[in-house]
């Protein structure tokens, strides 16, 4: 989880990308940020490197199979 944490960052231009999808075609935030991480997925590497599934596989495979 530390590593997760350590590896999260955002920039303005995606929240309000995100921010504007909820508030103009009234989507859930997770709607909002599960599409937005589907049209924008490198940004699954940064945050997904190093880390591990609880059971000790990698993150970002198990994230982009869920996508």
């Amino acid at each position: 989880m530390g590593k997760l944490l350590t590896n999260l960052s955002f920039t303005q231009e995606m929240e309000n990308s995100i921010m504007a999808e909820v508030v103009n075609k009234k989507v859930s935030n997770a709607e909002a940020a599960k599409a937005w991480i589907k049209a924008n997925p490198a940004v699954l590497d940064k945050w997904l490197d190093g880390v591990k599934t609880v059971d000790g596989k990698d993150a970002l495979a198990a994230v982009k199979a869920k996508l």
